[in-house]
């Protein structure tokens, strides 16, 4: 009985060994060299879509755009939203401040305008923002949902 228990340790191990020395690992640290905020610096367009409430009737707004980034992990949006589809208002054109964490590629934007995160893609040209928005409709201001926001850089 004990010469099974042996055994059964022994093949256990070796098959774990050699698994392990055909395995393709890889290692990945919190604390990684790359800063994925880099290069955001520059110009970046995309598209997205807002939902919102108006007089207890939802509106979908289409919005394209483009934005100019300067700085890096404290940076500047100079952005320029053009209307494609919807009621909302037909362009918008404001300048967000904005912090980008280099170790998660996580990105923040907020201002009286909106509240918006996303986080960049491995190669740091995509990003996917959500978040809120201030729509001005009819002499009052509605609170949108951002529910998609994808830009990527040019």
């Amino acid at each position: 009985m004990q010469l099974k228990r042996v055994l059964v340790s022994v093949i256990a191990s070796l098959s774990l060994f050699s698994a392990t020395a055909n395995a393709n690992v890889k290692i990945f640290s919190s604390s990684s060299s790359q800063n994925l905020c880099t290069d955001i610096q520059g110009q970046w367009i995309g598209n997205g879509t807002v939902t919102a409430r108006f007089m207890g009737v939802k509106i979908r707004c289409d919005y394209a755009g483009d934005t100019y980034i300067t700085g890096a992990e404290d940076f500047s949006a100079d952005i320029h939203l053009h209307l494609t589809s919807g009621i909302c208002p037909a362009a918008e054109d404001f300048i967000m401040p904005g912090i980008c964490n280099g170790n998660t590629g996580m990105i923040s934007l907020e201002s009286d305008e909106a509240n918006l995160s996303g986080t960049l893609s491995n190669d740091g040209k995509q990003v996917n923002f959500t978040g809120t928005v201030n729509i001005p409709m009819g002499g009052t201001t509605v609170v949108g949902t951002v529910e998609r926001m994808e830009l990527h850089k040019v």
